[in-house]
């Protein structure tokens, strides 16, 4: 399993819980996350298409074509992006700790 799907299923995990334990559901509003919302979170931390693309977890052209208004961050990236947003030191902390947890099972 790639370390974005991870993420995007651990995402998913945490709003089903929440939604079996609410009785209201999961409703709230964001910002816009289009190819604009993907350029200036990109611009904020100081990182060009590719370093976005590797650090992250998304191919090059997925992040061109966000930000060129082709296409458009759906479902699971738009959660996604929206962490990114909000804790991105902490979404690259989690792939780090992934990856060293990975490592250490591949050498036993």
């Amino acid at each position: 399993m790639t370390l974005p799907k991870q993420v995007t299923d651990g995402l998913r995990e945490a709003i089903s819980l929440h939604l079996k334990n609410s009785n209201e559901g999961l409703i709230f509003e964001v910002e816009s996350i289009d190819g604009e919302f993907v350029k200036n979170l990109r611009h904020r931390l100081g990182q060009t298409q590719r370093e976005f693309a590797i650090r992250y977890g998304f191919s090059l052209k997925t992040i061109q074509n966000w930000e060129a208004g082709y296409r458009f961050p759906e479902g699971p990236a738009r959660a996604y992006l929206l962490v990114i947003s909000e804790i991105p030191s902490e979404v690259l902390a989690a792939f780090e700790a992934a990856s060293k947890r990975r490592a250490r099972r591949k050498r036993t």
